[in-house]
C-alpha cells in the first residue's frame, strides 16, 4: 500500500475534520472499481508536524523557490519517520501558498512538486482530490498552454482537468485510464 501524509497549517478544527473526511472518501473511492488502487492518507505525526510547520512558516522559506522548501522539509522532517509525500492544506495568504503561486501561474488553488502538495482552495473537494492524486504520481490531464481547454485524456470530465468542480466533474467514472494506471503504480 502506498501512503501519503497530510497536515493542516493554521486552520481551525472544522477544516481539519473536513480534509480528513474528504481524504477518507477519496481512499474508499480509489479502493473500488475502476481504480482498485491501494493508497492511504495518514495525518502527519505530531513530532513531524511541529517541524514541518516551522519550515513551512519560516521567513527563509518565503524567499526560497518551492523546490528548496521541499528539500528542506525532507532534510528536517524525514529523520522523524515517514512523512513524504505530503499534502499541506493552508490559507491562501500563507507562506506555502504564496511560494507555490510564485512557481506557477496555474497554481491558483494548489500546487504539487517533488512530493509536496500545497492546497489553499479548501471549499472544493475535487481540487483537494486532484492535488492528492499528484502525490501518487498522477499527472494533469490538461494542456499547460490551454488549461481551460478540453482534457488531453479520453474523459472530458476527468478529475485531473484544470479546476475540477461539481459543475465540471459529473457522475463517475471521472478517473481516466492513465490516472488509474498511475494510481496502480504502473506509470502514466
Amino acid at each position: 500500500m502506498r501512503t501519503a501524509y497530510w497536515h493542516c497549517l493554521d486552520l481551525d478544527a472544522s477544516r481539519w475534520d473536513q480534509v480528513g473526511r474528504w481524504l477518507e472518501e477519496l481512499t474508499e473511492m480509489l479502493a473500488s472499481p475502476p481504480a482498485m488502487a491501494e493508497v492511504a492518507f495518514c495525518r502527519l505525526a505530531a513530532s513531524a508536524a511541529e517541524i514541518a510547520e516551522a519550515v513551512l512558516q519560516s521567513p527563509v522559506t518565503a524567499s526560497e523557490p518551492f523546490r528548496a522548501t521541499v528539500m528542506l522539509l525532507r532534510q528536517k522532517v524525514a529523520p522523524l519517520g515517514r512523512c513524504m509525500p505530503m499534502m499541506v492544506c493552508c490559507r491562501p495568504d500563507s507562506i506555502p501558498a504564496r511560494t507555490a503561486r510564485c512557481e506557477s501561474l496555474l497554481a491558483q488553488w494548489g500546487y504539487c512538486c517533488l512530493g509536496l502538495s500545497v492546497l489553499y482552495k479548501l471549499d472544493n473537494k475535487w481540487i483537494l482530490w486532484h492535488e492528492a492524486l499528484h502525490l501518487f504520481g498522477v499527472n494533469d490531464c490538461y494542456d499547460n498552454d490551454n488549461p481551460q481547454g478540453p482534457t488531453i485524456c479520453e474523459l472530458p470530465h476527468c478529475l485531473m482537468q484544470y479546476a475540477p468542480s461539481d459543475a465540471t466533474i459529473g457522475a463517475e467514472p471521472f478517473l481516466c485510464s492513465r490516472t488509474i494506471k498511475a494510481l496502480r503504480g504502473r506509470g502514466t
